[in-house]
């Protein structure tokens, strides 16, 4: 159904559902006429490079895959070959009911056998297998006058295999439609009509404007327009959304995304009834990490899109109450289902490829007794005489074989002696069906039996349980199912594999002085390992155990397990009786500490959502940032909301513990204003932001790796200076170089990054995560020039450049800091860790464990799970580049050797 649209602002198009309107064939003399992206003059829409694939560095351009083998995708034909862009528009009049998408429908097909083509594939998948083959020839031999036996012998259990299996197929392949049938009938709620209306996911269609809740898995590739924290912030759109995408990379940590700050207004049904949009984008790629754009407004205003305003089909959205944008790309279209559009490849277990190789060698013997038996029988005819007269049968007379009706068989006298070679190739099929039980067609039945109720004992089995997600075990495909009993390696991460994922502050240095008395696991471990060798044990730093005690206790979150008598709130006689407050306020520690906690609560990303009993909830896509900022809430600095001010600022609200001139204490809310944030990166790994504090000043914040923030502190780059020139003056063998070295580590600056290092390196040994964080005051008149690079350089088109023109702009900014202190977070061990990995060692299994954390940390960790035991021998390879791991050759070879006596 096609009708021209008159009167648009954009250029003929052909309407489709809803409230969609589908560039298809624009008029040449049309001034807005999509081309292609190649031949666009618009220097906003170029052409990219996926995102590099960091496991394959000799490989830039190729996108991660991900594959399912075991569903059948549906082929997804595209229908825009004429041109290396999408255009769409979104908004307009309402269309005919029975309009058609030119894009793919929001449907997805995981099954793997259409209904009506179940039999023909099955029996296609079937007969790949070598066994059923053979005894398909078998039958058919069967069937000739030429089996010695009933043809109902080899014909029935060929049967009764192939319906087995087809009939577990079919059963396995039900559930998946059931599953997709699920899925496409999900609700989904779509703007129709200028109001919000519930349909199903199969009915969403490019162009669409959808409404996304929190704890929702997203049913379509979206470009964000506008999200809420929070029911109480109705009206007042944030733009960040946090989002789950396990679905799709299997990372536990939310990741942020962020809609045009232009597209924030559109946060009601009404404001988004008045959206009238053409958008422009590449086709539809298996570039999960990429996206490129440009979204145009009736005004003419133009948006340029990447991939932070995408969100894709299968991540779930977390710690949002609500958000909404525009559809770009569905169903077989959408980034997921292109990465796994590719016919699935046939996987056959270890045990079934051993039994094929295994069936061929017993083909083969087979093969080569009817040959020699065939052969024999030929010899045995050609030498048959008889001198009686008229006999032309040989002596062997009565082993003539005839057709019911007298004849010879297939017109040839078997034992005629002129007829050997006949005899022989006749012989050969008689022997072949004679000896066909060589090869047990039982077995193939037995088989398909125990995998289907090994998968069914997998559904069942009331240990596989999770009490968290209230879901059983689930066996989606029995054919592999063996090869669970056959894993020799397991290759995890730490984080969320061996450990919780939950964070929580335990210990901090601030100003050299350390916090914090509370004992991690790997601590329990070390004192139980020193008890057992009846030795001397005591906490690092030399710190005894202080308890918290109950009205302390009350007066904190629940779970808040960090506690020092010189942080935490403390008893004091005022002159209406005990009050508490914070034991650092009042000290001569405390603008240390409140200028730690500052630091802490300003430098992330955390959203803040209003409770309606008036509490708040903090929603971070870190699991650190989420501890970090429940630490500096209980700790007298409480993040109270943020919100977007004039210039694309944002404004942060703080309510921070002060003594006032009564001596009491009291929470003053004040305002920061952020100017700049430079995100955390892997490469960096380090964040800062640029905050304007309630004086006026301006604050450089940041937090990261305690070597990275180290390098970038002005004392201790002085240090370097200084040490580098004392070289050139004095040499190494002089006794006054020593002393002189000792007096430059003397300082007070210097004596405080030391003992904190210190203290970093005792966190490290106990099992915990640790950052560094410093600040440093930054002129103004030294931030506007910088603020008008930055602007320069977010302008260069080619991704390359404009990163590494960033990297240097933002290490003009990140340096000369001054060092607060550190911070060390716990991430306990999952439940029973230690007894799991301590099986897979009596099983043959072996483990290994991918982490980032401090060499110490890593090891401690290993010791409190069981991966590593006392008396082992551990082998540290400490390289960054191709030299260094040459230098550790002969640390490599020994590590080799162990594991070739393991092996043994």
């Amino acid at each position: 159904y096609q009708r021209r649209v008159r009167g648009s602002p954009f250029h003929n198009t052909l309407v489709c559902a809803s409230t969609i309107r589908i560039a298809q064939s624009p008029r040449e003399d049309s001034p807005r006429s999509p081309m292609p992206v190649k031949a666009d003059p618009d220097p906003h829409l170029i052409e990219v490079s996926p995102k590099p694939d960091v496991d394959n560095p000799d490989d830039p351009s190729e996108p991660p895959q991900m594959h399912t083998p075991e569903m059948h995708m549906q082929q997804c034909p595209s229908l825009e070959t004429d041109s290396a862009e999408r255009t769409f528009e979104v908004g307009g009049a309402p269309l005919a009911e029975d309009a058609v998408s030119e894009f793919a429908g929001n449907d997805i097909r995981t099954y793997k056998y259409p209904v009506l083509l179940f039999f023909p594939m099955n029996l296609w998948e079937q007969f790949h297998r070598f066994a059923n083959i053979y005894f398909l020839v078998i039958a058919v031999v069967a069937c000739t006058p030429l089996s010695p036996q009933n043809p109902f012998t080899s014909i029935a259990p060929l049967v009764l295999v192939l319906g087995f299996q087809a009939c577990k197929d079919a059963v396995e392949d039900y559930k998946r439609h059931q599953e997709d049938d699920k899925t496409n009938g999900s609700p989904a709620t779509v703007l129709r009509g200028g109001i919000f209306q519930e349909i199903r996911w199969d009915e969403i269609q490019v162009g669409d404007i959808i409404q996304l809740k929190d704890n929702e898995q997203v049913p379509a590739d979206v470009i964000l327009t506008a999200t809420q924290t929070s029911l109480h912030t109705q009206g007042e759109a944030t733009g960040i959304v946090y989002i789950n995408t396990k679905e799709l990379d299997g990372e536990t940590n939310l990741k942020i995304y962020q809609a045009a700050p232009e597209l924030r207004k559109y946060c009601t049904s009404e404001s988004l009834a008045t959206l009238k949009c053409e958008v422009r984008c590449e086709l539809p790629n298996k570039d999960l990490y990429g996206f490129n754009g440009a979204l145009t407004l009736e005004d003419g205003q133009k948006i340029l899109l990447d991939a932070s305003q995408v969100v894709l089909r299968g991540h779930v959205v977390k710690n949002t109450y609500m958000a909404w944008g525009v559809v770009v790309y569905t169903g077989c279209e959408s980034k997921i289902m292109k990465n796994n559009d590719e016919p699935p490849p046939l996987k056959m277990s270890k045990m079934e490829q051993d039994i094929n190789f295994q069936l061929i060698a017993l083909v083969a013997l087979l093969g080569t007794c009817c040959l020699v038996g065939a052969i024999g029988m030929g010899v045995f005819v050609k030498d048959d005489e008889d001198s009686a007269p008229g006999n032309t049968y040989g002596k062997h007379w009565y082993l003539l074989l005839t057709n019911t009706d007298g004849t010879e068989l297939f017109g040839v006298g078997q034992y005629q002696p002129t007829e050997a070679p006949t005899v022989v190739c006749f012989a050969f099929f008689t022997q072949l069906i004679g000896l066909s039980t060589l090869i047990p067609i039982s077995l193939y039945v037995t088989l398909e039996f125990i995998k289907l109720m090994s998968g069914f004992f997998i559904d069942w089995d009331q240990n596989m349980y999770s009490e968290e997600l209230d879901m059983y075990a689930r066996c989606r495909n029995s054919k592999l199912v063996e090869q669970l009993g056959q894993v020799q390696y397991v290759l995890s991460d730490k984080t969320g594999t061996l450990t919780r994922n939950k964070m929580e502050l335990l210990k901090c240095s601030i100003a050299g002085k350390q916090y914090g008395t509370g004992k991690t696991e790997i601590e329990l471990f070390q004192q139980k390992l020193a008890q057992e060798e009846n030795a001397t044990w005591r906490l690092n730093g030399e710190l005894a155990q202080a308890v918290k005690s109950a009205a302390v206790a009350e007066l904190e979150d629940p779970g808040f397990d960090m506690y020092d008598p010189a942080l935490n709130y403390e008893p004091r006689e005022g002159d209406f009786g005990t009050e508490y407050l914070f034991a650092y306020l009042g000290t001569e520690h405390e603008e240390h500490v409140r200028g730690f906690l500052l630091a802490l609560a300003l430098c992330n990303t955390v959203v803040v959502e209003e409770l309606e009993d008036g509490d708040v909830k903090y929603n971070a896509a870190s699991p650190d940032d989420g501890a970090l900022i429940k630490a500096c809430k209980n700790l007298g600095v409480k993040l109270k909301g943020r919100k977007l001010v004039a210039g694309g600022k944002q404004e942060i609200l703080l309510d921070v513990a002060r003594i006032g001139d009564d001596h009491k204490m009291s929470f003053v809310e004040e305002t920061y204003i952020v100017h700049t944030t430079i995100d955390f990166s892997s490469a960096r790994k380090r964040m800062s932001l640029l905050i304007e504090m309630p004086d006026g000043s301006l604050k450089l914040m940041s937090k990261g790796a305690d070597n990275v923030i180290r390098d970038r502190l002005l004392h201790q780059i002085d240090y370097l200076e200084k040490v580098s020139q004392l070289q050139e003056r004095i040499p190494e063998t002089d006794p006054t170089h020593s002393q002189e070295i000792d007096s430059l580590n003397q300082t007070p600056d210097m004596q405080m990054i030391n003992t904190t290092q210190q203290h970093i390196d005792l966190f490290a040994n106990s099992g915990l995560r640790t950052l560094a964080v410093a600040w440093k005051t930054v002129d103004k008149s030294m931030f506007g020039p910088w603020k008008e690079k930055l602007d320069q350089v977010r302008e260069i088109l080619d991704d390359r450049t404009r990163e590494d023109a960033l990297d240097k702009l933002n290490d003009e900014l990140e340096t000369d800091l001054e060092l607060l202190g550190a911070t060390a977070i716990e991430d306990k061990l999952q439940t029973n860790v230690g007894r799991s990995l301590r099986n897979f060692q009596l099983a043959g299994i072996r483990t290994w464990v991918l982490t980032g954390d401090k060499t110490d940390t890593a090891i401690q960790i290993a010791f409190a799970c069981n991966l590593l035991k006392p008396g082992q021998t551990i082998h540290i390879i400490s390289a960054k580049d191709a030299i260094g791991i040459n230098r550790s050759g002969e640390q490599i070879s020994e590590m080799m050797k162990a594991f070739a006596e393991i092996d043994r």
